[in-house]
């Protein structure tokens, strides 16, 4: 076969990505208060029709949003978010190390573990599965200026295998202030970053986060 420096970065045969989101959801797109997306990607490749492997990456996502006690304008609300995602192959490639990026997943980052660095999980190498579930609750109306506070816990856990979740799990405690500026949605966060199994370890660490255009 081919060296791994010529082919690691080539993108899979078949993508492919559905999803269903509820009108409330579509309605508030540029200040979410409720409703729901649910989201299913897919990339395929096999070894006879121009890939240099064969593998199969499927990623199920979802986000689902509750306005507390229905007020209009909103007080508080509440925001779930999590993915989880798989690549399957064969145990001789698997073993090789010779997956291409684009089948490894990884944690971290304004979208998923905010307490790491973008995909800073597991490491270089990635993963085969990753789960992530966010919670966030955001609060409206008691600052000036319309900045909205918010508090988060995000979760997630990894394995170098297909169809499997290993130790450790990861926590992101954090908290962060949201402001809809007239050009687009304004975020920044701080939170840290938890080893479950090692408290003490260097992936233990702050980290903050600056985007615009992002929503929960």
């Amino acid at each position: 076969g081919r060296p791994k420096a010529e082919w690691i970065d080539e993108k899979p045969l078949i993508e492919g990505k559905t999803s269903l989101a509820s009108h409330s959801l579509e309605y508030y797109v540029d200040s979410p208060r409720r409703g729901y997306e649910l989201s299913l990607a897919v990339s395929l490749g096999h070894e006879s029709v121009f890939s240099p492997i064969t593998a199969q990456l499927m990623a199920l996502s979802f986000q689902r949003y509750w306005n507390l006690g229905g007020f209009e304008p909103p007080i508080a609300v509440v925001g779930v978010r999590g993915m989880v995602a798989t690549t399957h192959v064969d145990e001789a490639t698997r073993t090789s190390g010779l997956v291409p990026t684009h089948f490894r997943h990884f944690l971290g980052g304004s979208q998923s573990l905010r307490g790491f660095g973008r995909k800073e999980l597991p490491g270089p190498g990635g993963a085969l599965t990753a789960f992530f579930l966010s919670n966030e609750v955001r609060f409206t109306g008691f600052l000036p200026l319309d900045l909205q506070p918010f508090l988060f816990l995000d979760v997630g856990e990894m394995s170098p295998k297909p169809f499997s979740l290993e130790s450790p799990v990861y926590w992101s405690p954090g908290g962060g202030v949201r402001w809809a500026s007239p050009i687009g949605t304004v975020r920044t966060t701080v939170a840290h970053g938890w080893v479950d199994s090692a408290p003490q370890s260097e992936l233990s660490h702050w980290q903050f986060y600056f985007t615009f255009g992002e929503e929960f």
